[in-house]
C-alpha cells in the first residue's frame, strides 16, 4: 500500500501521538459526539446586526471553547469538517431573505448577479501568517456547497480583509476606503463590484461583543451588499438566553 508524502507525517504523528477529542480529549475521535452535539443548537443573537438574524451553532464555554481554539489556534485542521458540518446545519435552519431553493433558471446561474456570497470575517494579516492558513477558507466553502445542493446558487468569497498599520485603518480610495472607515475597524471590501447588488451571508468563528460582525456588515452594505444573514461556530454565554 502506498501512502502520499501529505499523509505520511500525520500517520506517523498518529502513532506516536494518538490523538483525542478536540472538546474533552475522548482518545481516537476528531469531535466525540458528546462535544458534536454541543454545535447542534441555535443561539440567536439579538441586535448585532440591525434588521439581519444572526445565529451561532453554540455557546462558547467548555468543551465548545476549547474545540475552537484547538481548531482556530493550534492547527486542529481535522475539525474543518465537524465544524463545516454544523455550519451548514444551522445555516439550513436559518431563514434567509430571498432564498427559497430548487430555481434553476439561467438568471440564477453560479457566476450571474443572483448568485448568493457567502463570505469570511476576515482575520488580520499577522492572525493569519501565525495559523499558516485562512482557517474560516473549508467552512465557507462547505456552506456554499450546501446551498448549491439545495438549488440555491451560492458562492464562497473572501471579500473581505482588515486593514490595519500601526492601530490605524490603511487609507484607500473610493468606495472600498469608505467601507474601511467604518466605525474605524479597518475592514474593508476588497472587490466592491464583486459583492454590489448582491445577497450576503457572512460567516465567523465566534460572536463576542459583536463588533467584528457589525463592522464587516457595514463595510459590505456601503458597497452595496445586501447582507441577509450572519452565522458563527460560536457566540459567548452572555447570548445564552437558556442559561439566564
Amino acid at each position: 500500500m502506498t501512502m502520499r508524502a501529505g499523509t505520511l507525517l500525520p500517520a506517523m504523528m498518529g502513532l506516536v501521538l494518538p490523538r483525542g477529542c478536540a472538546g474533552c480529549g475522548t482518545p481516537d475521535e476528531v469531535l466525540c459526539p458528546a462535544c458534536r452535539s454541543l454545535f447542534d443548537d441555535t443561539v440567536i443573537v439579538p441586535s448585532c446586526v440591525p434588521g439581519v438574524p444572526v445565529a451561532a451553532c453554540a455557546t462558547y464555554r467548555g468543551a465548545v471553547r476549547r474545540a475552537i481554539l484547538a481548531w482556530k489556534d493550534h492547527g486542529d485542521e481535522e475539525c474543518d469538517r465537524p465544524f463545516s458540518q454544523a455550519l451548514c446545519a444551522l445555516a439550513d435552519r436559518m431563514p434567509v431573505a430571498g432564498v427559497a431553493g430548487g430555481e434553476d433558471d439561467d438568471a440564477r446561474r453560479i457566476g450571474g448577479r443572483d448568485t448568493m456570497l457567502i463570505v469570511p470575517a476576515p482575520s488580520s494579516k499577522r492572525s493569519a501568517r501565525r495559523r499558516g492558513r485562512r482557517h474560516m477558507r473549508p467552512l465557507v466553502r462547505a456552506v456554499a456547497a450546501a446551498y448549491r445542493a439545495r438549488g440555491v446558487p451560492a458562492h464562497a468569497e473572501e471579500a473581505l480583509a482588515s486593514h490595519t498599520m500601526g492601530g490605524r485603518s490603511v487609507e484607500m480610495k473610493g468606495r472600498a476606503g469608505r467601507a474601511a472607515r467604518v466605525g474605524g475597524s479597518g475592514i474593508v471590501v476588497t472587490r466592491p463590484s464583486l459583492v454590489r447588488g448582491r445577497r450576503v451571508i457572512l460567516v465567523d468563528d465566534i460572536v463576542t461583543s459583536g463588533a467584528t460582525m457589525r463592522a464587516c456588515a457595514a463595510a459590505l452594505r456601503t458597497a452595496g451588499a445586501q447582507v441577509v444573514a450572519c452565522l458563527a461556530l460560536a457566540a459567548t454565554p452572555r447570548y445564552d438566553v437558556s442559561a439566564m
